[in-house]
């Protein structure tokens, strides 16, 4: 290589590092995709706090939407109220 290609062969790597930083910067990703065993965990660990999340919100859902479904039965409305005992003489049994 002539000296002049070297200087453009520095010049290029310079610039190849300053845009690596900034990507980094940019995405700290980047970073744990070089390092599988981190992303892995990281992965892992969203994946649990998912599903707990979702177990507990169905949770939470399914006492609201008993709590109302008991409050209609015992308002006595006609064709909901019997449809609403129904279920909630086959929830009871299943419970138990």
């Amino acid at each position: 290589m002539d000296p002049e290609q070297k200087k453009m062969y520095r010049e290029l790597q310079k610039t190849l590092r300053k845009i690596q930083i900034v990507l980094y910067e940019l995405d700290p990703t980047l970073v744990d995709s070089q390092h599988r065993w981190r992303r892995i965990g990281r992965q892992f660990g969203q994946g649990v706090i998912k599903g707990l999340g979702g177990a507990v919100g169905f949770t939470i859902l399914g006492a609201i939407v008993m709590a109302i479904l008991t409050s209609l039965a015992a308002h006595n409305i006609p064709v909901i109220g019997d449809f609403i005992a129904k279920i909630i003489e086959i929830v009871n049994a299943t419970a138990k």
